[in-house]
């Protein structure tokens, strides 16, 4: 006959630590460093086309502001994620302007 296993007993575990630099970090109220955390993108499923009254606001902001395609790009690039704006786009929309602003 096959003798039982006898059930493990927990065992206690010790660890040893520098309680200066423990101390250190609780007295001053600090925390420890940890990973940075980065805001997350919005969330889109795919890039769309701009419709009339966006090409029209980006454009009429792009003239009250010194006329800066890439300064444009940046500016509206967070507020229509979708649209994925960069300095080329706005350059062609700028040639293109006439057909949108009559």
């Amino acid at each position: 006959m096959i003798p039982k296993p006898k059930p493990l007993q927990p065992v206690a575990i010790a660890v040893a630590s520098n309680s200066e630099s423990a101390n250190k970090f609780q007295s001053k109220g600090k925390q420890k460093p940890g990973p940075k955390v980065k805001e997350k993108p919005p969330v889109f499923t795919k890039k769309e086309n701009a419709t009339l009254a966006q090409h029209i606001e980006i454009l009429d902001w792009f003239h009250a502001n010194g006329e800066n395609q890439s300064k444009t790009a940046c500016n509206f690039d967070p507020v229509y994620p979708n649209l994925k704006l960069k300095q080329p786009i706005i350059s062609e929309w700028v040639k293109d302007e006439q057909k949108w602003q009559t």
